[in-house]
């Protein structure tokens, strides 16, 4: 992997969606001509789906390399979960725990 870019902020629900919301609209319209690389919105993702898609993603917390060592990287831990875009080199993936506004990206090659 060249690159893992993490990002992680807490703010109002709202402001998290919105902020989900312009990065999914951007990374679509930069790939408007490749259909398969456009990801789709925010959607609620189940407790169960959620922890599969932070397993798929390799991004749940651990401090034994190679695995996750970042501490403050913890999208396995959100009760009410919101997800948009996908897995995928060059795919913005985005949680946000909707009940304590905070805001997961991540993005790898």
């Amino acid at each position: 992997m060249g690159f893992d870019d993490r990002v992680r902020f807490e703010a109002p629900v709202d402001d998290c969606i919105a902020t989900a919301k312009r990065i999914v609209e951007r990374h679509n319209a930069e790939n408007a001509n490749q259909p398969d690389w456009r990801v789709p919105g925010i959607r609620k993702i189940d407790g169960e789906s959620l922890k599969d898609l932070v397993d798929r993603a390799g991004i749940a917390w651990d401090p034994e390399p190679p695995a996750n060592p970042t501490l403050w990287f913890h999208p396995e831990t959100i009760k009410k979960a919101l997800v948009a875009g996908d897995m995928g080199s060059h795919t913005p993936l985005i949680f946000i725990d909707a009940e304590h506004g905070v805001f997961y990206y991540r993005m790898t090659d």
